[in-house]
């Protein structure tokens, strides 16, 4: 029997963001995330589900699961 080994291409099956930041706001933004001990792309995954689900809960986006 053969085991595969993810490679690093395989790292993740979610889907990517790609984001065009001005060079200040990310300074301060990565500033920030250590401050917080968390890395850019968790901060920034936290950021945008706190965004949806203020959202939902204002009745601005329908809730899926509901």
């Amino acid at each position: 029997m053969l085991a595969v080994q993810p490679s690093p291409n395989m790292a993740s099956k979610k889907p990517r963001l790609l984001v065009v930041i001005d060079p200040d706001l990310k300074e301060d933004f990565e500033a920030l995330c250590e401050i917080e001990n968390r890395s850019m792309s968790n901060q920034t995954v936290t950021l945008i589900k706190n965004f949806v689900d203020n959202a939902k809960r204002e009745g601005k986006l329908r809730k899926i699961n509901d």
